[in-house]
């Protein structure tokens, strides 16, 4: 927390920060007294960034911590610490699967081009199967029915199942 962006060579601690995740847990959890150390991290990072220090680790293979396995949170003791044991009970949810009569299958909901389809209105489908293909020699995603069905319509690149 004292090394900074001045010194030459920059610190291993410094570069470090580019390993951060930001998930929060060390100034959650971790750090015994409230430290904003998440936010510290941030900083490095943007003080790296702008001084055009990349990360030394990118690329690299990067040995994993040896006491990784000792260093887990317990949920519990996380919830604790958050203040949100309150919250904690069993789900109403628990059980039957939700199935839906009719679905929405965007064509177009990805990166690159919308997907064809491969199946008409009327066409009987099954979960899992290909609905809709990726053209040839674009970038795009494959789109796959979520569910038995038929394909009741395909209009702006949505295709349309019920059960």
């Amino acid at each position: 927390m004292r090394s900074g962006l001045s010194q030459d060579p920059i610190p291993t601690d410094v570069l470090n920060a580019s390993l951060c995740c930001e998930c929060g847990i060390c100034s959650l959890f971790a750090c015994p007294i409230p430290l904003p150390v998440r936010e510290m991290m941030v900083q490095t990072r943007i003080g790296l960034k702008k001084h055009e220090i990349k990360s030394p680790f990118r690329n690299e293979d990067v040995t994993i911590n040896e006491f990784f396995n000792n260093r887990k949170i317990p949920v519990s003791a996380l919830m604790l610490r958050l203040g949100l044991e309150e919250f904690e009970h069993p789900s109403p949810l628990q059980g039957t699967p939700l199935l839906p009569g009719r679905i929405r299958l965007p064509l177009a909901a990805h990166a690159g081009v919308a997907a064809i389809p491969v199946k008409n209105a009327g066409d009987r489908v099954r979960a899992g199967e290909v609905v809709a293909e990726i053209p040839e020699g674009a970038l795009g995603a494959r789109c796959h029915s979520p569910i038995d069905g038929r394909v009741l319509s395909i209009r702006n690149n949505v295709m349309e199942i019920a059960l």
